[in-house]
């Protein structure tokens, strides 16, 4: 979704003790950030003219804050009541234009918030809760709201005058991202008790049913995360991966899960206990390593990526007293090198490195402060051995990626 993303890292009127995200599937890590005032709501930066990094919805605070991609923090707009909803306009030359469009639950009105952070009323409405547009245009070009935070639903033509759209119960609503899952609403919906898709008429069709109280939902791709959606269950704590035929898994724990929202390299996740968390991919295989003696070496990382965090490189099934070369890249480059595939740009080579005798090699070090998200550091091992194509074998690539 891109509004109404609950992240709070410490929510208004509940307890202030955060709850911790529990990982069910293996390979992701989590990032927890620093908790502060207020509830936040968050949507993520559409880039041009706009900073890059996510935006808050403070509504303890009645402002906008930015998260910027090193990690600080800074008031973008104020002034307003309980900002809750937010989505960026379609841009410029659009209609609607390149603003940030925020719901005031407070103050029962939509305003629009420009690049430099003015403030601008839009519409009057009765405590609007989440509002978006549709990127694909097939169900008009009109901004989509619904009443905080159970529907119904309405449309609001560049003028600001609403229509009525959908009786749908819907708390939150997204549009797809297209393929399997096509670009059409889907929406949170109280009464199938799950999330429902919506056509163009405003007509709810359940597609996930039997949860407890679905809250946020958003898709996300990138490694680990498959292109599925990600939705929260506020009444059981689950946070579920759901496929496009529907069919759920159980992904995650969070006390109080609230809303999830796919931005950058990763997705955030809120309790509306307190807390706001980032759960990521560390470590991808890229595969393309090249066999030797002992077959295809291979390398894996540990360690979460975050700044003073311990990490360990491990190389295995190399050839045993072997010279070893590390090649460190901030891209990938996946030329053809020695009878196989160098994966990282070789910006950084570490040579003078010997395999043990039993083909092994493990670096510890320490990982950098001050690193910004989604860093992407590119490695691969290439090892002298007689048993290669041309005298050398090579680990698997392997992507470092900071949350």
């Amino acid at each position: 979704m891109k509004a109404l993303s609950v992240v709070a890292c410490v929510a208004l009127f509940v307890s202030s003790v955060a709850s911790q995200v529990t990982l069910l599937e293996p390979d992701f890590a989590v990032k927890t950030y620093p908790p502060s005032a207020g509830a936040k709501y968050i949507t993520c930066s559409p880039g041009g003219i706009w900073p890059d990094g996510v935006f808050f919805a403070d509504s303890g605070g009645g402002a906008i804050e930015h998260l910027a991609p090193d990690d600080t923090v800074s008031v973008f707009a104020g002034g307003l009541g309980f900002p809750v909803g937010m989505e960026f306009g379609p841009g410029p030359g659009a209609t609607f234009g390149d603003f940030l469009y925020v719901a005031d639950f407070a103050a029962n009105a939509i305003f629009t918030v420009d690049p430099g952070g003015v403030v601008v009323p839009f519409v009057g409405a009765t405590a609007p809760g989440d509002l978006v547009f549709d990127p694909s245009g097939v169900y008009g070009t009109d901004l989509f709201s619904t009443v905080a935070f159970a529907g119904p639903l309405s449309k609001l033509d560049p003028f600001g005058v609403a229509t009525p759209f959908s009786p749908v119960a819907a708390a939150y609503m997204d549009f797809g991202p297209g393929g399997a899952w096509g670009t059409g609403m889907y929406s949170t919906d109280t009464f199938s008790a799950g999330i429902a898709k919506v056509d163009v008429a405003g007509f709810p069709t359940p597609f996930l049913t039997g949860m407890s109280a679905a809250e946020g939902f958003d898709w996300a791709d990138g490694a680990g995360f498959g292109g599925d959606l990600f939705a929260t269950d506020v009444g059981t704590g689950e946070i579920l991966r759901v496929d496009s035929s529907g069919t759920s898994s159980l992904f995650a724990l969070l006390d109080g899960a609230a809303d999830v929202e796919q931005c950058d390299c990763g997705i955030y996740v809120v309790s509306n206990l307190g807390g706001c968390y980032k759960i990521y991919v560390p470590w991808v295989d890229l595969g393309a390593g090249l066999g030797g003696t002992g077959g295809t070496p291979v390398l894996v990382g540990t360690g979460e990526l975050q700044g003073a965090d311990p990490i360990t490189l491990r190389l295995s099934g190399a050839l045993g007293d072997a010279n070893a070369t590390l090649v460190i890249g901030f891209s990938q480059l996946n030329a053809g090198f020695k009878g196989g595939t160098l994966v990282p740009s070789p910006d950084v080579l570490i040579t003078g490195l010997t395999t043990t005798t039993s083909g092994d090699l493990d670096i510890s070090a320490t990982w950098p402060t001050a690193v910004p998200s989604c860093v992407e550091v590119v490695l691969q091992y290439w090892i002298s051995d007689p048993g290669g194509p041309k005298n050398f074998s090579a680990s698997n690539g392997l992507s470092a990626n900071t949350p």
